[in-house]
């Protein structure tokens, strides 16, 4: 049952419709209702009771029932007087149309003086009718019955229509009056068509053909013409397929404008057999072939590739005898130039102005970009110059191009004059500026990028994000974060919105430069605002962390990466890998390759390098040559890298003769300039410089210039044999060969003049190293505090010392402070007559140092202005815990503590690492819990080595404890698998220790992977089998 308001609005509209009709129509076919918002504007407003103005009524309403009332009156009189009247002339500036709608559907007007009253109004100064004024009138004359020409209304109410929904009153209106049989003529019909296209509305012009035909007007040419224009525009083929085959079985005859649109359409979707048929068919049809039908043609097949078919369909064109125009040339010779073939381009450009066809600018720009995409600027700037001489003026688009093309070829300076030259006539757009600027940003000359961007703003053009992204990826990659943040606070302020690759250049920025705290936060940051981070960012944040030896952080971040469903990639293993290598953990990065080839990926030669690498250094050659292997059979060639990599591991193992023989081995290979180096390191690490310059010699018989590092090794090496004029030839022969000293080099030299002695040399070396810009590092300043210190140079020494600690590049280290101690201590030995004691290396003397030496240490810092600082007191632990000695080290930690310098992470975890190897557990506990409260994380290293202390010790329930508290920190769950389970109980033998702790982290809800369940089960497969050896020996002895 209907609802009393859709019954109440039923009525209303069949009343109206009742009251706006004379007679039914007579069709067959049911005309359209109208909306019911144009029926209530046709309505008639019954009087209302109420007065004129009520006291509630505003201003704006007082003043329209004034006008209303006025104008009714003025209609009240006789048309005679209407002109006559002034009254019409006093209410004109305050007339609108709403005015007019409101008194034709509240008052009861004489319909003639109505019509009279509209087209007078019409012809005041700033009045125009609009759709509800014409549908007012047009309820008015229907109501009153009265026979006037409705087409002449309709068609001025279809010329006030601004927008669509305009229309919509129109063909409202429209089947009011058809209701009434009113029959229209062509000229209206054409009218409604064409306002029903301006707006493509497809529906209602379909919809006017039948009634077209009922009112005896035959469709011509122009109707179907918009009709398939309509179709096109919408890409509705199939009826535009149907509306052109009707119109080839009409009788209607067909113009070229019709057949072009199908051609268009057909090429449009690639049809390009039927768009061929439809221009064939054309002089049958009896309509001429002309230059759009052609160009579209030509267009449609060099679109698809078939270049050859389009230049013989160009011939065809003069057959034809039908002249190209400018878009016709245009269009061949833009795909003629992304074919490469620019001499034919060029030719038809030339041709252009022997047959009187102006080139247009389009045309131009064509090939202008086409000869920077080349990597022909020259001809582009010669083309532009032509350009200019056939008063064709270039524009924005040109200059983009241009300048693009110019930047591409590192010609920026030439990019920049020719801006500067457009900016008389034009204002570039975004893009010109955008390629200049990145391409300084390439060149690194960032205050260059900047000016340019002032410049553009001054130009009134706005930078977009593109441009922010790539400006703030220079800064942080240059560590200028501040500025960064400056740049990215401004796109806010200007309403953009960052993007994924901007937060990521923000991301990779404060990774560079260790400050891992503002990285979370930009990663939190970028979340809160609805950007996603992609495995781009995560790769930064990974890389980053284990860059900065947070690799426990990187594996609890790579395993929430895993939980939120994002697929880890080969950059991100490579990262972790490499971060696991750098801590000396071989193990867990062998995990990992294996946990990334269980996932389908495959390792690239960069992740076997580092694995390589990294087996070399802790001595386990034989898995590494098993590894490089394992590389061949998997397809990656035998290369200079991976045998390097292979020969430098060996080296440093003290196998020099097997490095050497490698070189000879190398099937297939030639040796390049680092497998020699290395080998000459090699060489000389064990004094055999006559070997090393041996192999000198072979790489120069081969061609194979040495670089720095070879030239500095054997001068490293001739300096400590005592050989200086050998050395300095070496040097010379160096920069003779345009081989630039390093730092290193300089460094050995200087050790070298302190070594024997002259001081002078030594100053004068340093100052040599400023002068040719080449900055001393951490050794550099240790070998000239010690140097200096030797000779009692103690404000040279300290001065040095100071410019250390004042600087934020180069902080000393362990090695500097172990020198500053061993000096104090020959300086106490000297002054107290005392034998001084020389020790082998620094660890002797840690084990014999006296706290009060330290003490005097840091008192003498202070007197020469080097005030300590938690480095200083790091490094100072350091040396005592490295000794064993935790009860020196734990009195040192208390008086930073006492002098208000707070310890930082690096000094908790040598403090708990002494504990550990000096079996205090408890204490190292304690240290751990202390770091908690400080924000610090202990490492995972720490947890191990409580764990299976505590488990030897047989405090499982301690050991259990501390597992439960290790849970807690959220950590990779693998890792802590690898490190806890695998390298701390069952590699110790604890195998039930490590199951039962396996189910306290699945009670916890720890998901594992697969893969480290089964590097699990074989671990304690393999630790079963060496007991189950170990006792057969046994018994066999």
């Amino acid at each position: 049952m209907p609802s009393p308001i859709s019954a109440m609005r039923s009525r209303l509209v069949s009343s109206t419709i009742a009251t706006c009709t004379s007679t039914s129509p007579s069709t067959s076919t049911s005309l359209p209702h109208p909306s019911f918002f144009s029926i209530f504007l046709l309505l008639r407003r019954p009087f209302s009771s109420q007065p004129l103005m009520q006291e509630s009524d505003t201003p704006k309403e007082m003043l329209t029932n004034f006008i209303i009332s006025d104008l009714s009156s003025l209609l009240s009189k006789p048309r005679s007087e209407l002109h006559k009247h002034r009254s019409l002339e006093h209410l004109a500036p305050h007339l609108t149309p709403s005015h007019v709608s409101e008194l034709f559907r509240t008052h009861s007007v004489d319909p003639k003086m109505a019509l009279l009253f509209f087209e007078s109004v019409s012809q005041l100064q700033g009045f125009k009718h609009d759709v509800h004024s014409h549908a007012s009138l047009i309820g008015l004359l229907l109501r009153s019955k009265t026979h006037v020409d409705f087409e002449k209304v309709l068609i001025s109410m279809v010329k006030s229509c601004e927008q669509e929904k305009d229309m919509g009153v129109v063909m409202d209106a429209f089947w009011v009056i058809k209701r009434t049989s009113f029959m229209f003529s062509y000229n209206c019909y054409k009218y409604l068509l064409k306002c029903l296209f301006r707006f493509y509305m497809t529906r209602e012009m379909q919809s006017l053909c039948p009634y077209m035909i009922k009112d005896g007007i035959v469709p011509d040419v122009v109707v179907y013409n918009l009709m398939l224009k309509c179709y096109c525009k919408e890409g509705n083929l199939r009826k535009a397929h149907n509306c052109f085959k009707h119109l080839l079985g009409s009788s209607t005859p067909i113009d070229s404008f019709a057949c072009n649109s199908m051609i268009q359409e057909y090429c449009k979707i690639g049809d390009l057999n039927k768009a061929c048929w439809v221009i064939l068919m054309m002089p049958l049809l009896g309509c001429q072939r002309n230059q759009f039908s052609y160009t579209m043609l030509i267009h449609g097949l060099c679109r698809l590739g078939h270049l050859n078919e389009a230049l013989r369909l160009w011939d065809s064109m003069k057959i034809d005898k039908c002249a190209p125009n400018v878009h016709t040339y245009t269009v061949m010779i833009d795909n003629l130039c992304k074919n490469g073939d620019l001499d034919t381009a060029h030719k038809l450009l030339e041709e252009m102005s022997e047959k009187g066809v102006t080139p247009s600018v389009v045309t131009y720009n064509t090939i202008i970009g086409c000869y920077c995409k080349c990597g022909k600027v020259d001809n582009a700037l010669r083309t532009l110059q032509l350009m200019r001489s056939k008063s064709c003026n270039p524009d924005t688009w040109t200059c983009g191009i241009l300048i693009r093309g110019l930047c591409s070829n590192s010609r920026v300076s030439d990019a920049e004059a020719l801006l500067n030259d457009f900016r008389r006539d034009l204002i570039p757009n975004l893009v010109s500026y955008r390629s200049l600027i990145e391409q300084y940003c390439q060149m690194g000359l960032l205050e260059d990028a900047f000016r340019v961007k002032s410049l553009m703003e001054s130009d009134g053009c706005k930078p977009d994000m593109v441009l922010y992204t790539m400006l703030i990826e220079m800064l942080a990659k240059n560590g200028n974060l501040e500025e960064a943040n400056k740049l990215l606070c401004e796109a806010f302020a200007e309403g953009l919105e960052p993007d994924v690759r901007t937060y990521t250049a923000l991301v990779g920025g404060y990774c560079k430069v260790g400050k891992i705290d503002a990285v979370i936060e930009v990663m939190k940051f970028m979340e809160s605002k609805g950007c996603a981070p992609n495995n781009w960012t995560y790769h930064q944040l990974i890389h980053g962390l284990c860059m900065n030896g947070k690799v426990e952080e990187a594996m609890a971040w790579f395993n929430k990466i895993v939980y939120k469903g994002v697929e880890p990639d080969i950059m991100m293993y490579t990262a972790l890998i490499q971060g696991q290598c750098m801590k000396n953990h071989v193990n867990n990065a062998l995990r990992l390759l294996y946990k990334m080839e269980k996932q389908g990926l495959m390792p690239d030669e960069f992740v076997f390098t580092i694995l390589i690498e990294s087996l070399c250094k802790v001595g386990r050659l034989n898995e590494a040559q098993s590894l490089i292997s394992t590389a061949f059979k998997m397809g990656f060639s035998s290369n200079n890298v991976i045998y390097n990599t292979l020969m430098n591991g060996l080296l440093k193992a003290g196998q020099v003769e097997f490095s050497r023989s490698l070189v000879d081995k190398m099937v297939g290979i030639v040796p390049d300039i680092y497998a020699y180096s290395t080998l000459i390191h090699g060489l000389c690490e064990q004094s055999k410089l006559g070997e090393a310059l041996e192999v000198l010699d072979e790489m120069l018989l081969k061609g194979i210039q040495p670089n720095t590092i070879t030239y500095t090794t054997l001068i490293h090496e001739m300096l400590k044999e005592g050989s200086f004029d050998r050395a300095s030839q070496m040097f010379d022969q160096m920069v003779n060969h345009r081989c630039k000293p390093n730092t290193v080099t300089c460094t050995v030299f200087i050790k070298a003049y302190f070594d024997t002695g002259q001081i002078k040399e030594a100053e004068d070396m340093f100052v040599e190293m400023e002068r040719l810009g080449i900055k001393p590092d951490v050794v550099t300043y240790g070998v000239l505090i010690d140097g200096f210190s030797n000779f009692d140079l103690l404000d040279h020494a300290y001065g040095i010392l100071k410019q250390m600690m004042d600087g934020d590049t180069c902080n000393p280290d362990f090695c500097v402070y172990s020198d500053l101690i061993k000096h104090l201590l020959r300086r106490k030995a000297c002054t107290s007559g005392d034998a001084c004691t020389t020790w082998k290396d620094t660890c002797g003397m840690w084990n014999e140092l006296g706290l009060e030496i330290v003490f005097q240490l840091l008192d003498e810092m202070i007197n020469y202005g080097c005030t300590p600082d938690v480095t200083t007191y790091f490094h100072l632990i350091e040396g005592f815990c490295k000794a064993g000695r935790l009860e020196e080290a734990n009195t040192l930690f208390n008086t930073m503590k006492e002098k208000d310098i707070s310890p930082n992470e690096n000094i908790f975890n040598i403090l708990v690492n002494c504990c550990f190897e000096t079996k205090s557990y408890q204490t190292g506990l304690g240290f751990m819990g202390a770091m908690r409260e400080l924000a610090f994380q202990p490492r995972l290293d720490s947890y191990r080595r409580l764990i299976v202390g505590f488990c030897e010790e047989g405090l499982f329930g301690e050991a259990k404890t501390a597992f439960c508290e290790l849970l807690g920190l959220k950590k990779n769950h693998d890792e802590v698998a690898w490190e806890i389970l695998i390298e701390g109980l069952v590699k110790q033998g604890n195998v039930s220790e490590c199951y039962e702790l396996l189910s306290v982290m699945e009670e916890e809800g720890c998901v594992l992977c697969s893969e480290t369940y089964e590097l699990i089960a074989r671990e304690v497969v393999s630790q079963s089998d060496l007991a189950s050896n170990k006792s057969v020996v046994e018994a066999e002895q």
